[in-house]
């Protein structure tokens, strides 16, 4: 099981690499051809409808990649939750979708108001495009649900090219460049969705508790991810927004090391609970790949964050360097902290992932309420690198209290992580010990297993 687990780890990896790829190339573009101001309005409103995504469907398409793999390894069948689930979500953003279109609010600026209107379509098609991607994760097919990521960016960052190139109204290339795709994308990939089942309401009241419970999970999560945008906007200006937006899109391209990890954890660690199987062993190989994968991605962007964006973005967007590496920080935290959320979820511990993520949620408000009108979009990082510590030591706390569960090795290459940090101004690269060493004394068992990879990928090479 611990191995087919980095096996669906690095399918995942492999395919969330190509996307966050495609996703750099497209933050990079915007940049250079998109004011700031205008790529803070962009963000503005892909955060608020995200949050209205989230209510409108009550987080019932998530639901499908946590109890496929539950149902079928109780021996039952899942046709009819599949089809209750899609025609519900979709009834529900269609109508949210025609209600924003319509529906103008006063006390927004014209351009974010603008920009709304133009986004309207994202709740449903948001919603189709999450129907069919779950119930790949559900499935267990990672690799064909990562090529619909792939295809979605792909064709995303190929329209927003021509729009831009072929329009003045940048807003509305940002936009469509978005929308079009996941329409073309999600019309081709969700007849391999089956829908032969028929409209079950004791399938609703299943899953509602669990979607309703996801909702507030994932609506804390948005918070905590996305309430530093909303407050940028609020409290400083659309151009701080815009350099905090494509900064955090380079931090957040590295969770493409622990979410894939927690792709594959999730339908996995589902399975084996629906058969009465224990769960330690695999969450704790799970949490030591996403901390592995991340830990040097995050430790270069975390320890020269001027020349990375110099390079990158152009000195325009220096004024992030110190938010950047605040936010790399946190992503490790993260990518730790969402196996262990994952673990609950699966297991039917959901409650506890929701105290975790409103905990969370709460702190991150507070801080950035305090911090962004002070020290901007540095205290905005701030904030975020504390909630997302915070989130870790809670969710830690509830799976040593349910699970008797507590990976000393990962909380080494955190500390190590930590600690390179901030010696690196005392050590330079001698700070790099620290990682070195840990992962030496943690990771024997993973650093074989990648040793027999290459080994078969390269057999021609000596030991």
């Amino acid at each position: 099981m611990r191995l087919e687990t980095a096996k669906n780890t690095l399918i995942a990896l492999s395919g969330m690499v190509s996307s966050k790829l495609m996703s750099f190339i497209y933050s990079l573009i915007i940049a250079r051809l998109v004011s700031q101001e205008d790529i803070g309005a962009f963000y503005f409103s892909l955060s608020l409808l995200s949050i209205i995504q989230l209510i409108a469907t009550l987080g019932l398409p998530q639901s499908l990649s946590r109890y496929i793999p539950y149902l079928e390894g109780r021996g039952k069948r899942t046709e009819h939750l599949i089809k209750t689930v899609a025609l519900f979500s979709l009834l529900t953003t269609l109508t949210a979708s025609a209600a924003l279109y319509f529906i103008e609010v006063p006390l927004i600026s014209p351009k974010i108001q603008y920009s709304i209107k133009l986004l309207s379509p994202y709740i449903f098609l948001t919603t189709l495009f999450s129907l069919f991607t779950q119930y790949y994760i559900g499935k267990k097919e990672i690799a064909k649900q990562q090529l619909a990521q792939i295809a979605n960016i792909s064709l995303k960052l190929i329209f927003t090219i021509i729009l831009l190139l072929t329009t003045e109204d940048r807003i509305a290339a940002l936009s469509w460049g978005l929308l079009i795709p996941s329409a073309i994308i999600s019309l081709f990939f969700i007849k391999n969705v089956p829908l032969r089942g028929r409209f079950d309401k004791n399938a609703l009241r299943e899953v509602v508790f669990f979607g309703f419970s996801f909702t507030l999970l994932s609506l804390s999560a948005i918070i905590t991810f996305s309430i530093d945008r909303i407050m940028l906007g609020i409290y400083s200006d659309l151009s701080s927004t815009g350099i905090y937006s494509i900064i955090s899109t380079m931090a957040n391209a590295l969770l493409i090391f622990s979410l894939s990890s927690a792709l594959a954890h999730l339908p996995q660690v589902a399975n084996i609970y629906g058969q009465g199987k224990p769960i330690t062993l695999l969450t704790k190989s799970s949490q030591k790949w996403a901390t592995l994968l991340a830990l040097f991605p995050v430790l270069l962007i975390t320890l020269f964050p001027k020349e990375i964006i110099t390079i990158v973005y152009g000195e325009g967007y220096l004024q992030g360097a110190f938010a950047l590496s605040l936010l790399a920080l946190g992503v490790l935290f993260k990518g730790a902290s969402q196996i262990l959320s994952n673990t609950l979820i699966a297991t039917k511990r959901i409650k506890y992932a929701l105290i975790s993520m409103l905990l969370s949620a709460t702190l991150n408000t507070l801080l950035n309420y305090w911090l962004i009108p002070s020290q901007g979009i540095e205290g905005a990082a701030l904030a975020s690198l504390t909630s997302f510590i915070a989130l870790f030591l809670i969710n830690s706390f509830w799976m040593y209290k349910h699970f008797k569960y507590l990976s000393k090795e990962v909380s080494a290459l955190l500390l190590s992580a930590l600690l390179t940090y901030l010696t690196f101004p005392l050590l330079s690269l001698l700070s790099l010990l620290f990682p070195l060493l840990t992962i030496i004394l943690t990771s024997k068992e993973e650093i074989s297993f990648l040793k027999q990879k290459f080994q078969k990928l390269f057999p021609k090479i000596k030991k």
